[in-house]
């Protein structure tokens, strides 16, 4: 059993949760293609998806394939950064009382 499931539900203020595996096949960066099948190898543990579904926070950041991609799961907003050799993509996260706020950037090395 998985421990962190239960310092998620013990939180009772805004959460943001990480991993460096993915949570759910959606997010492996190549959907609609035959390399997903390939990714599914890389997708990561549905465990965290299946723990993100019923006691998530705001957002989840995770990574492993390079690939961008984002998901929501429950009420999760789940972003896989997908920074590679020579792009870096982050996040800026900010946050008042009233709503959180995440935006996207990246920055070339070529």
């Amino acid at each position: 059993m998985w421990r962190g499931r239960h310092r998620l539900t013990d939180i009772p203020k805004r959460k943001i949760s990480l991993s460096h595996t993915l949570p759910s096949l959606s997010l492996n960066g190549h959907p609609d293609s035959p390399e997903q099948y390939f990714m599914e190898a890389y997708s990561g543990s549905s465990l965290i998806g299946n723990v993100l579904e019923a006691n998530g926070g705001d957002y989840h950041f995770c990574g492993h394939t390079h690939a961008k991609a984002t998901a929501t799961i429950g009420k999760t907003k789940v972003f896989n950064l997908g920074s590679d050799y020579d792009l870096l993509r982050y996040i800026i996260f900010s946050s008042n009382k009233e709503s959180p706020k995440a935006e996207e950037r990246e920055f070339s090395f070529k």
